[in-house]
């Protein structure tokens, strides 16, 4: 059961406080994080050797889904 607004708030200011101060810092960071996966994922998928393997895996997912449909 998801909480209350308030409870939510609540719950995000003790955490915050139980991280001593760094909560912020740790979404920052998990931000950083994020990002430079991304970077990295985007310039394997540029590589035209990769390309052809999310080609091929594309098509894959399509057939499995239409087989799923009949």
């Amino acid at each position: 059961m998801p909480l209350a607004r308030s409870s939510q708030k609540d719950h995000a200011i003790a955490r915050e406080r139980q991280l001593g101060g760094y909560g912020r810092l740790m979404k920052l960071l998990r931000g950083a994080a994020a990002l430079s996966a991304a970077k990295i994922v985007y310039s394997q998928a540029r590589k035209p050797e990769n390309q052809a393997k999310l080609k091929s895996a594309v098509a894959r997912a399509k057939e499995s889904r239409s087989g799923r449909r009949k």
